[in-house]
């Protein structure tokens, strides 16, 4: 199995951690023999993409943070949730079900986030007490000479819903 995993950044300014994708595909075999040794002869391999993420920030000297839009409280309104803490949660996952024609794509696939995350009024490192709120999204992403080009619903509990046209690296 080969796996691989992206991001992080502020520690200092906070908190963030990140993402891992997970494959038992071989990286090289021939097309007419089973490939990795991973599998009994005959057996499929598998390609997962997948994200398990958390954030936690807090606003210095007059800043806010936010949460809204896609993969951030999906279904609500892009940056409608504002205060001084700020607190997330999600996993992303995604499964590969074909193929884009030579020349046009490569990779398309389907899959989900669940998301839960909530927004404090007070300044300093205070993780928020209420207001938490839960949130998920469905995807179709094609690989595009330009990037990723995804296509998005995303729903929050309460009622709110969003629709997401997006072209680049998202998570």
């Amino acid at each position: 199995m080969l796996s691989g995993d992206v991001l992080s950044g502020y520690v200092g300014d906070v908190f963030r951690i990140g993402a891992t994708g997970y494959t038992s595909l071989p990286l090289y075999a021939p097309t007419d023999k089973d490939g990795s040794g991973l599998l009994l002869p005959g057996q499929e391999g598998y390609a997962v993409l997948g994200q398990l993420y958390g954030e936690f920030a807090h606003a210095e000297r007059g800043q806010a943070r936010s949460l809204g839009g896609y993969l951030r409280l999906s279904g609500t309104p892009d940056g409608s949730l504002v205060g001084g803490n700020m607190a997330l949660a999600r996993v992303v996952m995604a499964r590969r079900i074909g193929e884009m024609p030579v020349g046009l794509g490569g990779a398309v696939r389907i899959g989900f986030s669940l998301e839960t995350g909530a927004v404090g009024a007070t300044a300093g490192m205070k993780l928020p007490r209420s207001g938490w709120q839960q949130a998920a999204s469905g995807f179709l992403s094609v690989d595009t000479r330009f990037g990723p080009f995804f296509l998005a619903l995303g729903a929050t509990r309460g009622g709110e819903t969003s629709a997401y046209l997006l072209l680049g690296p998202t998570w």
